[in-house]
């Protein structure tokens, strides 16, 4: 389809899964194959986000009733598949020890696959425990929520490459698949956190890294 957009006269897709063997990150891996040269880690800068965006981001988390001193600790424990998952009751037990340490307000950010594949009492738990959420967030009013915030913690999504982008402190807890291959990269990403399954993650190793972030 969007060759089709794009009118191209032929298209050359790009693996989106690397041989098992292979070693190196995926973007690694693409750039070899187009003859590119791969970037050291101290080039990954943080991407430039336009004003409006962190404008928009302050307007949605206002909506949620997030002023604009608090110190932002976003989580997102959506995942494209539900075992890239680490479980959603220790999402929550990471957000009231977030809250009650007082260092940080916990916001948990919700998107389509989320609130599709969830049943309504997963998806409305966080606002139950009196979390902020921010339910199916444009990307750019994520983004601009992501570039003003203290650290981050996702699983192996899209959001987390996000995060990293905008030069958000990540923390990214991975399990079936390999942080090698799929780690996000950014000026301010931690060494991933990578079980199997997921849930031998425990909310210790998480607390950790987020305190390191927040230090």
């Amino acid at each position: 389809r969007l060759a089709g957009l794009c009118q191209a006269a032929s298209a050359v897709f790009l693996p989106i899964r690397p041989p098992a063997d292979a070693e190196a990150h995926l973007l690694d891996i693409w750039l070899d194959m187009l003859g590119l040269e791969t970037p050291t880690a101290e080039s990954y800068a943080a991407w430039p986000v336009p004003p409006a965006w962190p404008q928009a981001g302050r307007q949605a988390l206002a909506a949620a009733g997030v002023g604009p001193a608090d110190r932002l600790v976003v989580l997102h424990p959506g995942a494209g598949a539900a075992d890239k998952c680490w479980p959603l009751a220790r999402y929550l037990v990471l957000a009231r020890r977030l809250a009650d340490a007082g260092r940080a307000r916990p916001v948990v950010v919700l998107g389509p696959v989320e609130l599709e594949q969830w049943d309504s009492a997963a998806a409305e738990q966080p606002a139950r425990e009196g979390l902020a959420v921010l339910n199916e967030p444009p990307l750019e009013t994520l983004a601009g929520v992501l570039s003003a915030a203290s650290a981050f913690v996702g699983n192996d999504s899209g959001v987390g490459h996000l995060a990293a982008a905008v030069g958000c402190p990540t923390i990214s807890l991975f399990g079936p698949t390999c942080p090698t291959h799929f780690r996000p990269l950014g000026p301010r990403v931690a060494p991933p956190l990578w079980r199997q399954p997921i849930d031998l993650i425990s909310v210790d190793d998480v607390l950790d890294q987020v305190r390191k972030a927040l230090a």
